[in-house]
């Protein structure tokens, strides 16, 4: 119990006995200290969150084993974020009162029945009134199970500390395959090769079905058609159509091809369609013109 209007904390602890409180305080720690279970904040938290950091080489004398973790992307995708609204306690206001009331008058009985100093729980109110996010423990005890604690009543809690640091991870792998997914389409406009002299491959960009742009377009002697087809693509074909919807050609296509090639000699001139079909869908259609 804090009592008169002087300066001071109802709980004091310091390791050096030097620190002076400037002001009131419901307990004032200097040092390390330590919560055995659960830290219950209604209010703010002022300062730096802080937590443990790799600094290689410098942890190197301490056994660590460093490694980078990779494919944390797919990882991730396999989880849900929930929301959820927490409990709504029965006449929250008069429970704080009667609460502090309950602990200074049990303490000191000639303690005036008029509370000093206790508020009404405002952030309190907003944590029960506003919607919470959070993940499942058990989705993302199956993707990283280190981020998990289990109590000893079996109730799970989440490290999302630690998640930091993987979610910047996935970013920067995605960033790559984004990365990878433009350089490739630059160069494939600009038709460029490989170190082996070959033209540049779409196998690895995307598990999509796509269709690209013939070129050249317009053409005259032959074109050539890219494509990238999905692994578990079964039935394929491009199909090439006249303005007015007729069937012209029907090349079939297969997981692991990338082009086809269309002579002129095989169309007359004009405009034409031609569309990719997969499975009996059609995934995308395009323009090609065939000039003389």
């Amino acid at each position: 119990m804090l009592r008169g209007n002087g300066n001071g904390a109802g709980i004091y602890g310091t390791r050096y006995n030097l620190a002076t409180p400037d002001d009131r305080y419901a307990g004032f720690f200097y040092g390390k200290t330590k919560v055995q279970g659960d830290l219950i904040v209604t209010g703010s938290i002022q300062g730096i969150l802080l937590g443990s950091a790799v600094n290689s080489p410098s942890n190197a004398d301490k056994g660590l084993e460093i490694t980078e973790e990779k494919h944390v992307s797919e990882k991730l995708s396999q989880l849900t974020a929930l929301s959820f609204y927490s409990p709504v306690k029965e006449n929250t206001e008069q429970y704080l009162d009667d609460k502090a009331s309950d602990a200074l008058l049990s303490a000191n009985d000639s303690v005036e029945s008029e509370i000093d100093g206790i508020e009404k729980d405002i952030f309190e109110r907003q944590i029960q009134a506003k919607k919470h996010f959070a993940f499942s423990a058990s989705q993302l005890e199956e993707a990283f199970p280190e981020l998990v604690y289990e109590d000893e009543n079996g109730a799970k809690s989440v490290n999302y500390m630690e998640m930091i640091p993987i979610l910047v991870q996935s970013i920067n792998e995605l960033n790559m395959e984004i990365k990878k997914l433009k350089n490739s389409r630059n160069a494939m406009t600009r038709g460029e090769m490989n170190d082996e002299g070959n033209e540049m491959s779409l196998s690895y960009l995307t598990d999509e079905n796509l269709l690209y742009q013939n070129a050249p377009n317009p053409f005259r002697e032959k074109t050539t058609i890219r494509f990238r087809l999905a692994d578990d693509a079964h039935d394929a074909a491009i199909c090439i159509f006249d303005m007015t919807g007729k069937l012209l050609r029907k090349l079939p296509v297969t997981t692991g091809m990338e082009s086809v090639t269309v002579n002129g000699w095989e169309l007359g001139e004009g405009m034409f369609l031609y569309s990719l079909i997969v499975d009996g869908h059609e995934i995308d259609t395009k323009r090609m013109v065939l000039s003389k």
